[in-house]
C-alpha cells in the first residue's frame, strides 16, 4: 500500500468492522508526508468518523478564505466537486464541476 501511494497510485480499501481499516490508516498517515494526500470516503458518514477518529490521514486541501490548508475527510464527491442531486445528465455535471474551483484545483 506504501508503495502505491509513493507512485502517487490511488489506494482503496475496504472490510468489515475489526479487520484493521484505522490501523492501516494510522500507519499510512505517520509513515507518508501530509502534503498532497487526499483522504475520500463513500459516504458522508465514512467521511465524518475517518476525520474524527486518531486514526486519520490528514486531507490537504486550501482553504482561499482562510489561507490555510483544511484537514477534513470528505466525500468522493465533494472532492470531485458533484453536486448533490438524485438525478442529472452529463452536461450539467460537467458544469457544476467547472464551476467548482476548489475541485478544478485538485
Amino acid at each position: 500500500v506504501l508503495q502505491a501511494i509513493q507512485k502517487k497510485e490511488n489506494v482503496f480499501f475496504t472490510g468489515r468492522a475489526g479487520t484493521g481499516k484505522s490501523f492501516l490508516l494510522g500507519h499510512i498517515r505517520r509513515a507518508m508526508p501530509k502534503q498532497g494526500l487526499f483522504l475520500t470516503a463513500t459516504t458522508g458518514i465514512a467521511a465524518f468518523n475517518i476525520s474524527t477518529t486518531t486514526h486519520v490521514i490528514p486531507v490537504d486541501r486550501f482553504n482561499h478564505a482562510s489561507g490555510g490548508y483544511s484537514l477534513d475527510g470528505m466525500t468522493l464527491h465533494h472532492f470531485a466537486g458533484l453536486p448533490q442531486v438524485d438525478t442529472f445528465d452529463v452536461t450539467m455535471l460537467m458544469a457544476a464541476v467547472q464551476r467548482n474551483r476548489q475541485a478544478l484545483i485538485r
